[in-house]
């Protein structure tokens, strides 16, 4: 008898430790979402390889450094923009956008866009993400 105060504290611990490993296994299961992220960013640059549609961009809107520095951030190749590593940069790839050398003609460094992207992200170095529609906002 003497024991059996120990055994139910200790029944009521495994019971509730149980619990809060299914509340922890529910909260990691990826519930779904919507595979389009919509987000905006400043173009700083294009890929210098002509056969691949490719942006330079900084989702950083409100960096003042890139504001006060973009006409000279504009006079350098993007490889010299990404050796600085001083910006959070990634390359935005239109290949699926519908005509990209459209969109690109009105494009110029310093443009504010929007684009649609999938949850898809490319190792490169900087990482590379493929958009599905973009739109521009602002062109300086």
């Amino acid at each position: 008898m003497r024991w059996a105060p120990i055994v139910l504290i200790i029944s009521f611990l495994l019971s509730g430790s149980c619990n809060n490993v299914e509340s922890i296994s529910k909260n990691n299961v990826k519930q779904p979402t919507d595979s389009t992220l919509t987000m905006e960013a400043i173009v700083l640059g294009k890929h210098e390889k002509t056969s691949v549609t490719q942006l330079l961009i900084t989702e950083d809107l409100d960096n003042p450094e890139i504001a006060s520095n973009l006409n000279k951030i504009a006079e350098q190749p993007s490889q010299d923009i990404i050796k600085s590593q001083k910006y959070d940069l990634f390359w935005l790839d239109l290949k699926n956008v519908s005509d990209p050398d459209e969109i690109i003609q009105d494009l110029k460094v310093g443009s504010k866009i929007r684009f649609k992207v999938e949850n898809e992200q490319l190792d490169t170095m900087p990482p590379t993400i493929t958009a599905q529609e973009i739109q521009l906002i602002d062109s300086k």
